[in-house]
C-alpha cells in the first residue's frame, strides 16, 4: 500500500501551488513556523481525501499560532508574570547548567577537531571550569 505516499504528494501539491516550502522526512513533515496551521489542514484535507476519514496527528515544537497565544497569556498565568516584552520574558528563563560529562565532551570534540582542522577557530569562553 501506498497510501501515506498519496498523502504526502497532496500536502507536497498544496506548498507547491502556493509556494511554500516544505521538506518530508519519514512520516514528518518541516515547514516554517508560520505555515504549520496551513500544514495542519492540508494534513486533514489530503487524509480525508485519500482515506476518507481524518486522521489525529501531532507536532514537535508550538505552531506560531499557539506560542502567540500562549504569549497573550502570559499575564494569566500564575507561575509567569506579567511582563512588558518579550525580552524581559526570556529573562525569566534558567541558564542551563553545564554537566562536568558535558565539559569533557565537548573538549575533547574541540581538541579533535583542532587536529583535523587547525584553521577553524573556536569560541571556548563558555566552557565552564
Amino acid at each position: 500500500m501506498y497510501l501515506d505516499s498519496q498523502i504526502t504528494e497532496s500536502i507536497i501539491q498544496a506548498f507547491t501551488n502556493e509556494e511554500k516550502p516544505i521538506l518530508t522526512v519519514h512520516d514528518s513533515y518541516v515547514v516554517q513556523v508560520h505555515d504549520t496551521e496551513y500544514l495542519h489542514q492540508q494534513m486533514r484535507i489530503a487524509t480525508k481525501k485519500v482515506l476518507g476519514t481524518e486522521l489525529q496527528f501531532d507536532q514537535d515544537y508550538l505552531s506560531y499560532k499557539q506560542a502567540k497565544q500562549r504569549m497573550d497569556r502570559v499575564g494569566e498565568d500564575v507561575i509567569l508574570p506579567k511582563t512588558n516584552t518579550t525580552l524581559e520574558l526570556l529573562e525569566l528563563i534558567p541558564t542551563p547548567r553545564r554537566t562536568r560529562r558535558y565539559i569533557n565532551t565537548i573538549r575533547k570534540y574541540i581538541d579533535w577537531q583542532c587536529e583535523y582542522n587547525p584553521t577553524k577557530i573556536y569560541n571556548i569562553s563558555y566552557i565552564e571550569d
